[in-house]
């Protein structure tokens, strides 16, 4: 499987697996639902498209205090954040 994520059908990127293991990719929200506060989580935001369902999924898992999101030093993607 290659190719940036924003730009792949999640259909498609399910059927992706780790190189040495059969594994395959969870979403965000598999993550966010397999952590459950446990660990925390540095999520990066790659796309300014993926800013608003990411935070929705923060608010739905109630994730405020373990999830941490860097906007790698892109002011643009911080204010977006911000906003919402």
């Amino acid at each position: 499987c290659r190719g940036y994520v924003h730009r792949l059908e999640s259909s498609y990127i399910k059927n992706c697996k780790y190189k040495t293991t059969q594994h395959s990719i969870p979403t965000f929200e598999e993550v966010l639902k397999f952590v459950n506060g446990r660990v925390i989580v540095n999520a990066e935001f790659k796309v300014l498209e993926a800013i608003k369902p990411s935070l929705t999924l923060i608010e739905k898992y109630k994730a405020h205090s373990w999830v941490y999101f860097q906007a790698n030093s892109d002011k643009e993607k911080y204010f977006e954040a911000r906003k919402i």
